[in-house]
């Protein structure tokens, strides 16, 4: 099976390779793939030995194909290997070959300010209105998501109607929300708390049915929205809006930032986000709002 082959089989079987069927996660292994293609356009890949496989992810790591996103793509490709294992495809990599090659690692850059929307900015977002169209709901619901709950919008897409539940705290409500986190492979469990997206979840809940528990979140039906549309929509926003950062990525961003802003700890933060309160990501948000945490941290001394 050569290149073109194999890539025509991931695109026809919408082959899952990450644990996600999201289709923006699945776009960056072909993304990766077609690094990889460059790098050795002659490889069998069918037939890859681990002693192929570990030269041609070194030379990958080495080169200047994937300079700004190693991280993101070394992972894709690892996933593709293991996907070459699991399926058989008279290949002759093993899985212990596989698993003793480890993803590239990027010390943490340090975010400008510029890049994490405000309140104000996430404001005009979920309430813009366009002159001949209106924000359909389900991209009202990816910026609920992403923004109130630090989603990626992978996991958006996948949610459904029984991973959200409505609560109260303190006679506070609050939706908690399930997510299978698309790189971990894990679960982990998030909180909205603002109220205005709590008003929109229980008008859009209220006016479903019949309730279908397996439904997704985004859609209703038992098809999830598809990520292009959800990302034409982010791009209608940006350009009509003129806030240029504007992605479906910025809502994770913007929710952990402002929860550390706001004095929220590391550990409550990492719980619901990454999983782990030594996730080098946290970093970024960190470094970006210590003096703001140590703002509200002195308020209660």
């Amino acid at each position: 099976m050569n290149y073109d082959e194999l890539i025509n089989r991931f695109t026809q079987e919408q082959l899952v390779l990450t644990g996600s069927q999201s289709e923006s996660r699945n776009q960056h292994i072909l993304t990766a793939l077609n690094y990889l293609h460059k790098l050795n356009e002659n490889i069998e890949w069918t037939t890859m030995s681990d002693t192929d496989a570990k030269e041609l992810y070194s030379a990958f790591l080495m080169s200047d194909l994937a300079d700004t996103t190693k991280a993101l793509r070394s992972r894709f490709i690892l996933q593709f290997f293991r996907y070459l294992v699991d399926e058989k495809l008279n290949t002759n990599m093993t899985l212990n070959g596989v698993l003793k090659l480890k993803p590239h690692t990027k010390k943490p850059v340090k975010l400008d300010k510029s890049q994490i929307l405000t309140e104000n900015q996430l404001n005009i977002i979920f309430s813009y209105k366009f002159k001949n169209k209106t924000l359909p709901v389900f991209q009202k619901l990816a910026i609920i998501f992403t923004f109130g709950a630090g989603a990626r919008i992978g996991e958006v897409l996948r949610l459904k109607l029984k991973d959200i539940r409505r609560g109260t705290w303190n006679e506070k409500p609050y939706y908690r929300v399930y997510i299978d986190d698309t790189k971990t492979f894990k679960h982990r469990t998030t909180f909205i708390t603002n109220p205005s997206f709590i008003r929109y979840l229980d008008d859009y809940i209220a006016k479903i049915s019949p309730y279908n528990p397996e439904n997704f979140v985004l859609s209703n039906s038992d098809t999830p929205v598809k990520y292009s549309e959800v990302r034409y929509w982010y791009d209608k926003l940006r350009k009509a809006t003129g806030i240029k950062t504007l992605t479906s990525h910025k809502g994770r961003k913007y929710n952990i930032s402002h929860r550390i802003a706001n004095g929220e700890s590391i550990a409550s933060v990492s719980m619901t986000s990454h999983g782990s309160p030594n996730s080098p990501a946290l970093k970024h948000y960190l470094y970006l709002h210590e003096e703001d945490v140590l703002a509200n941290l002195m308020k209660n001394k």
